[in-house]
């Protein structure tokens, strides 16, 4: 790639009405290393520049996503990881890491830095976590398609850029959930087991169904299945048939006259 750093890295301004939109970008850019390029470059201000030797803590979050070319990442709970194209690495406020290319390859990589009350909230819940700072999503065209958006609003900075700039950070995150969700579930007899589990209820949730029952016919344990069942679908089994129930109860109370005790009696609920 020929694009050249300067014309590619934007630190940016943030208002107070910036920041009550919940989520605000304060630097986005590409960068290129070439090998046996000085690391880091100039040409950031003071914050964004460090020793890799020492690394740095930052108030914010960063997403940095790898194209080409190969380095190495550590934090406080991953040391010494690879990272080469299609490695996202990600940095948490307040968290200690470093990174830097081997010097004798380089990279290439982009890179958004962000906060507000939005990310907190993902934190919060476990979307994004520190002891998962690298993940191996592998190249893909719409993050990278993303991350350019992101650098081309920034650098016009016309109004109201801020928010924009922010929902393409949130496509990004989603998108980010998306490709590592799919990644651990490359296994495909897990996603047959899975998607097979998912007919299984659908068939006889308004009966009185036993998740050990479907464990045994997909022959697993029912531990294995329900921790599987939640990361792939995001609720535990008899969460996903109460739903299932409570879909048909509605289908029913809009569409038939049935009483509410025999709508509870047609689905078993007690």
């Amino acid at each position: 790639m020929s694009r050249n750093l300067l014309e590619s890295l934007k630190y940016l301004t943030i208002s107070d009405l910036d920041e009550s939109w919940g989520l605000s970008v304060t630097t986005v850019g590409f960068q290129v290393v070439k090998p046996f390029d000085v690391f880091p470059p100039s040409g950031h201000p003071p914050g964004y520049i460090y020793d890799p030797k020492k690394g740095r803590v930052m108030p914010e979050y960063g997403l940095i996503y790898f194209i080409d070319g190969k380095g190495l990442f550590s934090s406080k709970y991953e040391k010494n990881i690879t990272i080469g194209p299609g490695t996202l690495a990600q940095v948490f406020p307040g968290e200690w890491h470093t990174y830097e290319p081997v010097s004798d390859i380089g990279w290439h990589c982009y890179w958004i830095h962000f906060k507000g009350e939005f990310a907190d909230r993902l934190m919060k819940n476990n979307f994004l976590r520190k002891q998962e700072a690298v993940l191996k999503i592998g190249l893909n065209e719409n993050l990278i398609e993303l991350y350019n958006q992101a650098i081309q609003f920034a650098n016009q900075e016309q109004i109201s850029y801020q928010q924009v700039l922010s929902g393409i950070t949130i496509n990004m995150l989603g998108l980010i959930h998306y490709l590592k969700q799919n990644n651990y579930f490359a296994d495909k007899e897990i996603i047959n087991k899975m998607n097979k589990a998912k007919f299984l209820m659908r068939e006889r949730f308004a009966k009185a169904i036993k998740i050990e029952e479907i464990a045994d016919e997909l022959n697993v344990s029912y531990s294995w299945f329900r921790r599987m069942f939640k990361i792939y679908s995001g609720l535990t089994p008899a969460q996903y048939i109460i739903q299932l129930k409570l879909h048909r109860a509605k289908t029913y109370l809009s569409s038939t006259r049935l009483s509410i005790k025999e709508i509870a009696y047609e689905l078993t609920f007690e």
